[in-house]
């Protein structure tokens, strides 16, 4: 099968989509009328993303002024390579990072490529998503080691999960400490309410609850942070991790997109939030568990007591033509966007009527394991590596990052030893063999 198969298909099934991008396949709005026109690279008579004095720098200078912030950087390369460019950024102020360990993959490798060392917090699982990370977990961990001037925070998360960052903002500053936000899953609350306007750094898609094309987003650095985090050197750090031609089409459809946000977006996602209120009570009355403190326009479902962990739920939707942005033994996570019809909803009810109860499953629970540290988060390059199997593995030092994708969970990292419970999730998630320094 070809992908122009695997397009022709998808256009024909005709999917109720709860998952990424923002514009659910119906924004047309973000693309020109004829998109092959628009796909051209830095040009004498277009604009240069990492050098730029036209088109694309008044583009910025509109996203700083709707985040509020000192300055924004647009990316063609996803709140990805903002998130490894924040890293950049704080490094010259702290080679440590406190972070959750509910955190995204992207961090991890800004951590690998600028010798950032990691200090992570761990978090408790729930039925329906992780606890955040709190101000006091903040607190405490920067007590504990003077030298963390650098803290970043995933909020939301995956599941819509949201910190205090205000309250965290406060502690950092007390400390002297910068705070960076991943607020990939959350950048529509600039038109709802919740954005991080306190964090010193945050990293913003375009793309997941938002129309643009995706892997649009935007790095926005505080106004407190202007003389202290000059743009010339984000755009530097950025133009380094990135390709030296990024997609205009994308920087097409981000000024589309933002200028749908200062426009109509504000009253479009209100109105979604209070729809998404109101589906929520349909779906309790159905049976069905639900979050509560999920981020606006996320939607966790849990079918436990219906005898159905959250990939056999998501299984069932998708049997319908419904479907989820990602599931695990617990439950079901979905996106809501201004861009979902009614038809989607009806569909999505329609599918949860007809999901018959068993008996109940116990939700899976606990604190997020986090293995103990042994050498650094490094590329392994130059050191003796062997791949072994995950049965045989305990005791031994990973040499390569393992997630658990979605959410891009890290269950063990380079430098970090293995243990038996750390096998056991392996194993879980499905994998059987894995590289570790030799011995």
């Amino acid at each position: 099968m070809s992908l122009k198969d695997v397009y022709e298909n998808y256009k024909k099934a005709d999917y109720a989509l709860f998952s990424m991008p923002g514009h659910k396949n119906r924004a047309a709005f973000v693309l020109p009328k004829e998109p092959l026109n628009a796909d051209y690279t830095e040009l004498s008579v277009t604009d240069d993303l990492y050098a730029s004095d036209g088109a694309i720098s008044r583009l910025e200078d509109g996203a700083a002024e709707l985040f509020e912030s000192g300055y924004s950087c647009l990316s063609a390369g996803g709140a990805s390579l903002c998130v490894m460019a924040a890293v950049g950024l704080m490094r010259n102020i702290s080679k440590k990072l406190l972070l959750s360990r509910f955190c995204h993959s992207s961090v991890i490798n800004g951590m690998s490529i600028f010798g950032v060392e990691p200090r992570f917090i761990s978090q408790r699982r729930g039925e329906t998503g992780y606890d955040p990370v709190t101000p006091a977990d903040v607190e405490k961990a920067l007590a504990a080691d003077p030298e963390i001037k650098a803290v970043f925070l995933t909020s939301p998360d995956y599941y819509g999960g949201e910190s205090d960052v205000t309250a965290i903002a406060e502690i950092c500053r007390e400390r002297g400490a910068v705070l960076t936000v991943d607020n990939a899953h959350g950048t529509h609350c600039i038109l709802t309410g919740g954005y991080p306007f306190d964090a010193d750094i945050v990293c913003d898609s375009l793309h997941k609850t938002l129309p643009a094309l995706t892997g649009s987003a935007v790095l926005n650095v505080s106004k407190r942070d202007v003389l202290l985090f000059q743009k010339e050197k984000a755009k530097s750090i950025m133009s380094r991790l990135s390709t030296t031609s990024p997609s205009y089409l994308l920087l097409y459809s981000a000024e589309r997109a933002l200028e749908w946000m200062k426009g109509e977006g504000r009253e479009a996602y209100i109105k979604t939030v209070l729809r998404v209120k109101t589906l929520k009570d349909d779906i309790k009355r159905l049976g069905f568990t639900v979050s509560e403190t999920a981020s606006d326009g996320r939607l966790v479902i849990s079918a436990l007591e219906k005898g159905l962990s959250g990939k056999e739920l998501s299984d069932a939707l998708l049997r319908d033509g419904v479907v989820c942005e990602m599931a695990d033994e617990n439950a079901a996570v979905l996106i809501i966007t201004p861009f979902n019809t009614e038809r989607d909803f009806e569909r999505l009810l329609s599918s949860l009527q007809k999901i018959d109860a068993k008996a109940p499953v116990a939700p899976v629970t606990g604190i997020i394991h986090i293995p103990e540290r042994v050498s650094s988060l490094s590329f392994p390059e130059g050191n003796k590596t062997e791949t072994v199997s995950v049965a045989s593995a305990a005791g031994k030092i990973a040499a390569e990052n393992v997630y658990i994708y979605p959410p891009s969970r890290p269950v063990v990292l380079t430098g970090e030893r293995i243990d038996e419970e750390t096998v056991n999730t392996l194993f879980a998630a499905g994998k059987k063999n894995i590289t570790v320094f030799a011995q």
